[in-house]
């Protein structure tokens, strides 16, 4: 979903006669994905080809600090687009180094984080950031309980961004194009 968001906003951007730029991180700043402020719709094509055929091999979203470095300058409208699951400490360091920008949270959710979990049984879970698998043995009382710490990981990030970005905006499972065009106009959807 995050590649389909660039690309659509790349569109966007070219159609209004702006330059795009996309600076993707995990622990660091990604320099094999990035791509600085341009105006070629090649060049926009590309780097979210490339963004859509990256896995993920390295945790962490400490690289957000180098983003917000290499996006120095101007004030500028930043999408923040991520699953949010940082700690409060990480998004507090988003929204400090960000704060000077137009900081667009976008968190993209997967019901199967907790919905599509069984009531009992065993799950195989991987880590779509390390790959690593744990065999968990699933019952109501943890289910409820990943539920319960996830929606306060998410309320606690919320606020941070609440006091130095826009509304965060969540897309569950498909982005839908007229709630987040909605959003985006009115500044909720």
């Amino acid at each position: 979903m995050a590649s389909d968001l660039a690309q659509a906003l790349a569109i966007c951007t070219e159609r209004a006669g702006d330059t795009f730029a996309l600076y993707p991180f995990d622990a660091t700043l990604r320099d094999d994905l990035l791509l600085r402020r341009t105006h070629s719709r090649a060049a926009h094509s590309k780097a979210v080809e490339r963004l859509r055929a990256y896995r993920p091999d390295t945790p962490g979203v400490s690289g957000v600090g180098e983003a917000a470095a290499a996006l120095a300058g101007s004030k500028k409208l930043v999408f923040l687009i991520s699953d949010f699951h940082w700690s409060e400490k990480e998004a507090q360091l988003a929204g400090e180094t960000l704060a000077f920008h137009d900081v667009v949270p976008i968190e993209l959710e997967d019901s199967l984080e907790t919905d599509g979990f069984p009531d009992w049984g065993l799950v195989n879970l991987r880590d779509l950031e390390t790959g690593r698998r744990r065999l968990i043995a699933m019952r109501p009382s943890l289910k409820e309980r990943w539920r319960v710490l996830r929606e306060a990981r998410r309320n606690r990030v919320r606020q941070v961004f609440d006091a130095s970005a826009r509304e965060m905006f969540t897309i569950r499972d498909r982005i839908d194009w007229m709630r987040l065009t909605t959003y985006l106009v009115y500044g909720s959807a």
